[in-house]
């Protein structure tokens, strides 16, 4: 799963500001991270985006876990490796997360 920094989406859900409706599901997708971001940093609005852009990496590896079994069950098995990455705009490099921190816990 790959992130990037200074995404317009992750910027405008942190911010909360007013978004177009074609917008408003990948949001909705951002949320359980913008909530983990504030909890993590004690933070809120803008200063949460570079968090949140992580925290979204883990978020979406969670979502992928829990709507496909095939891929639980690959894991599993050792057969695939699902890690998180941020692709940094500005100078080109990605950055590994590695595995989810509950890796274990999700692939049960």
């Amino acid at each position: 799963m790959l992130g990037h920094t200074k995404c317009g989406a992750v910027a405008a859900a942190c911010a909360g500001q007013g978004l177009e409706e074609n917008i408003q599901a990948i949001v909705n997708a951002i949320n359980p991270a913008i909530e983990r971001a504030r909890t993590l940093t004690g933070k809120t609005g803008s200063e949460i985006a570079e968090t949140c852009c992580t925290e979204n990496v883990f978020v979406q590896i969670e979502t992928i876990f829990k709507k496909s079994g095939i891929i639980r069950e690959a894991v599993r098995k050792g057969e695939l490796l699902v890690v998180g990455a941020v692709y940094d705009i500005d100078c080109g490099s990605v950055t590994f997360l590695g595995q989810h921190p509950e890796n274990e816990r999700l692939i049960a």
